[in-house]
């Protein structure tokens, strides 16, 4: 599904996100105009472990420039994301377009539990 996410009525990530049908088989779309991951873990009861994340900039299209409310050209951040279960199952692949003028990413980065890739 493609979704526009909204922050104080303003489009802020342009989401589509792709799960597969044999492990949600009643999701609805009014679920996913909430939080999944909240419907995943506390209606379903399934424990999520996290998600792989890539970052990159990019120009947008005509469609995202219309979606986010954008002009000239300026610049989004394309989050690509993973997500799996704690049985390793991945559950869900998400391409998010945020505008970069808005949107801060912080993270931090703990040496003990780095996972090579």
């Amino acid at each position: 599904t493609k979704r526009v996410r909204k922050i104080n009525d303003r489009p802020q990530i342009i989401e589509e996100s792709f799960m597969p049908v044999s492990l949600f088989p009643e999701l609805t779309i009014r679920v996913l105009e909430h939080s999944k991951f909240n419907y995943i873990e506390e209606k379903l009861g399934l424990e999520i472990e996290g998600s792989y994340q890539e970052f990159s900039p990019l120009q947008p299209n005509k469609e995202d420039e219309l979606l986010l409310n954008i002009q000239n050209k300026e610049p989004i951040l394309q989050i690509t994301s993973l997500s799996n279960f704690k049985n390793g199952t991945v559950f869900d692949f998400s391409i998010m377009k945020f505008k970069a003028s808005e949107y801060l990413h912080a993270m931090y980065v703990n040496r003990d539990k780095q996972i090579p890739l």
